[in-house]
C-alpha cells in the first residue's frame, strides 16, 4: 500500500501493488468501501451523541421559558395599578426575559433538527475521483483460491483497522463532555 497526499485538490491517493492486477484492484475497492462504513458509522454516532446533549440543553430551555412566561404572567396579575414607571420598567424586564429564553428555545431547536438530520444522513467522506486502474496486457487471472485468499486478508485488514479505530474513538471519547 501507497498513500500519498495531493495538496492541490485536498485528496488521497491510494496506490495497492500486488503481482496480481485484480487482486490489488479488489483490495483497493475495498479498502474505500470499509474506509466509507467506518467514517459514516462515526459520523452518525458523534451526530447521535451531540443530538442527545442538544436535547437535554432543549429541555432546560423549554423549562427555563416557561418559568420566565409564569413569572411575566404572575407579575401582570398581582400588579393590576399598571400606570407607575416602576411598574412599566419591571414589565419591560419581565417581558426581555421571556424574549431572551424564547430566543434560546428557538436556537436550539433549529440546531437539534440539524443534528438529527446529519444522523441520518448517510454521505461518503471517500469518494474515488480517479477510477482504478488495472494495467494494460495484465490478462492474468488468479486461482480462485488466491481471490478467496485476498478478499479474507483484506477482511481481516480492514476488521484490524476497524478494531484499532474503534478503540481510539472510544478512548477519545471518555474525557469528553
Amino acid at each position: 500500500f501507497q498513500v500519498g497526499e495531493i495538496i492541490e485538490i485536498s485528496a488521497v491517493e491510494l496506490v495497492v501493488k500486488t503481482p496480481w492486477p485484480v487482486v490489488s484492484y479488489e483490495l483497493a475497492k475495498r479498502l474505500i468501501a470499509g474506509l466509507n462504513e467506518y467514517n459514516i458509522s462515526q459520523r452518525r454516532t458523534q451526530a447521535g451523541q451531540e443530538r442527545e446533549f442538544v436535547e437535554n440543553q432543549v429541555a432546560e430551555a423549554r423549562a427555563d421559558l416557561r418559568q420566565a412566561e409564569d413569572e411575566l404572567v404572575d407579575f401582570a396579575d398581582h400588579n393590576t395599578s399598571g400606570t407607575s414607571a416602576s411598574y412599566a420598567m419591571r414589565l419591560a424586564r419581565f417581558q426581555r426575559r421571556v424574549e431572551i429564553h424564547l430566543a434560546a428555545y428557538k436556537s436550539l431547536v433549529i440546531q437539534h433538527n440539524a443534528l438529527a438530520y446529519e444522523k441520518n444522513r448517510g454521505t461518503r467522506v471517500f469518494a474515488v475521483i480517479e477510477n482504478i486502474v488495472v494495467p494494460a496486457g495484465s490478462d492474468y487471472r488468479p486461482a480462485r483460491g488466491l481471490v478467496i485468499f485476498a478478499f479474507v486478508f483484506g477482511g481481516l485488514v480492514l476488521a484490524v483497522l476497524w478494531t484499532l479505530a474503534a478503540k481510539c474513538g472510544n478512548r477519545s471519547g471518555r474525557g469528553g463532555t
